[in-house]
């Protein structure tokens, strides 16, 4: 008894299938899931860019030629690198979005407490994250990017739906079994 099976947000870590014919639909939907996250974090990043280079010239620039002490040397930068909730949730959604998403997966990318908290248990859980990736982080960043991008999620959802009644259980997690996988054969 592992003390990760104690954990009530514990993903399943079966052994990698056989054969491709064993792969189940749970592991199909946990793949496609995870690489519609990490293409999420990858979106935010490159939105961030844009912003950074569309609404703020000199944002994604810091300057060296500064008085020691100078208060408000590098003020465009905070526009961009801030903790106020407002410009955090808008501009780095997709970010932290994605990177839960991921950290379904990687467990060592849950980095406090609230991870935890957010992550799905089964596959209902998994579908409303993925309706949620869609609709707040997706739609509304990069143009025709996301919104292709949160088509492919609510087609996922649809999926995570269908996973849910085809009694898969608990997520399977694709880091787990690809490690598995790679450090075995």
């Amino acid at each position: 008894l592992s003390l990760c099976s104690l954990h009530p947000n514990f993903v399943s870590t079966q052994p990698p299938p056989a054969t491709m014919a064993s792969v189940s639909f749970g592991y199909v939907v946990s793949w496609i899931c995870f690489s519609l996250s990490f293409i999420t974090m990858v979106m935010g990043f490159v939105y961030v860019i844009l912003y950074g280079q569309q609404h703020h010239q000199k944002a994604l620039h810091l300057s060296f030629k500064c008085d020691f002490a100078e208060a408000d040397c590098n003020a465009q930068w905070r526009t961009l690198f801030t903790l106020r909730p407002d410009i955090l949730l808008d501009l780095w959604l997709p970010v932290l979005m994605g990177l839960l998403g991921i950290s379904l997966h990687v467990s060592s990318l849950r980095f406090c407490a609230l991870f935890e908290s957010l992550l799905p248990n089964g596959y209902v859980g998994y579908g409303m994250h993925m309706i949620f990736l869609a609709l707040f982080a997706n739609w509304g960043y990069c143009g025709l990017f996301g919104v292709i991008l949160a088509m492919f999620s609510l087609v996922a959802a649809i999926l995570c739906f269908v996973a849910h009644c085809t009694k898969e259980g608990r997520i399977i997690s694709v880091y787990s079994r690809w490690v598995y996988s790679v450090t075995y054969y």
